[in-house]
C-alpha cells in the first residue's frame, strides 16, 4: 500500500514538473504575445487566447498541488497519524 502512495507521489511530481515547463513556455510566448498586440500584428482575440493558456496552466499546477496535499492527508489517514 505505501508503494501506491509512493508512486501516486511520483506521478503528481512528475506532472507537475511537465505542466511547470509548459507554463514557463506559455509565458515567453505571452510576453512575445504582449509586445505583438501592441505594435497591432495580432487582435485583442489572439492575446487573450494567450492568456487564457497561461491561466489553464496556472490551475493545472494549482490543482496538482491540492492533489498532492490530499495524498498526504490519505497516506497520514492510513497510517493512523491523522
Amino acid at each position: 500500500m505505501e508503494d501506491d502512495f509512493r508512486i501516486r507521489a511520483e506521478n503528481l511530481e512528475q506532472q507537475m514538473v511537465s505542466v511547470g515547463r509548459m507554463l514557463a513556455l506559455q509565458n515567453q510566448i505571452l510576453e512575445e504575445s504582449v509586445a505583438q498586440f501592441n505594435q497591432g500584428v495580432i487582435t485583442a482575440a489572439d492575446y487573450l487566447q494567450e492568456v487564457n493558456k497561461q491561466l489553464s496552466f496556472e490551475i493545472q499546477i494549482a490543482t496538482l498541488k491540492v492533489g498532492m496535499e490530499q495524498l498526504k492527508i490519505d497516506y497520514l489517514t492510513h497510517k493512523g497519524l491523522l
